[in-house]
């Protein structure tokens, strides 16, 4: 059974794509994530901000494609802090494979694991 790590108390619907790469074989997504209020590290929103964010990455591991699609015209924007904002994220899993959703692409694939993972908060 296909399982997610490390996304309990995040809230994806709010969050965003920064990029990926490869990092020790296994391919590697940025993300910027939206830390809901019942989670460990949650603290009041900054500034004008809507939620609690936090870098982060998802790491996918033994990474076997089975269906990608990239997108037509991918929208990359700037946000009013000059951060390239290339939109949101979505991650889920099924009884045998997994499926990551950006304005970038859409991937359906098997993986031997697919964990989120939070970045020390710097700044």
């Amino acid at each position: 059974m296909a399982t997610l790590t490390g996304f309990d108390h995040l809230y994806l619907e709010d969050s965003f794509f920064l990029g990926f790469g490869v990092i020790d074989g296994a391919m590697e997504l940025r993300a910027l994530f939206v830390l809901a209020r019942d989670h460990p590290l949650f603290e009041p929103p900054r500034g004008d901000e809507q939620h609690c964010y936090r870098e982060g990455s998802i790491r996918v591991a033994g990474f076997r494609p089975l269906d990608v699609h990239g997108a037509a015209r991918p929208s990359v924007l700037h946000d009013p802090d000059g951060s390239l904002d290339l939109g949101s994220i979505e991650v889920s899993a099924d009884t045998d494979s997994y499926r990551i959703t950006t304005e970038w692409f859409d991937m359906r694939f098997e993986a031997a694991s697919v964990t989120a993972t939070l970045h020390s908060n710097v700044g």
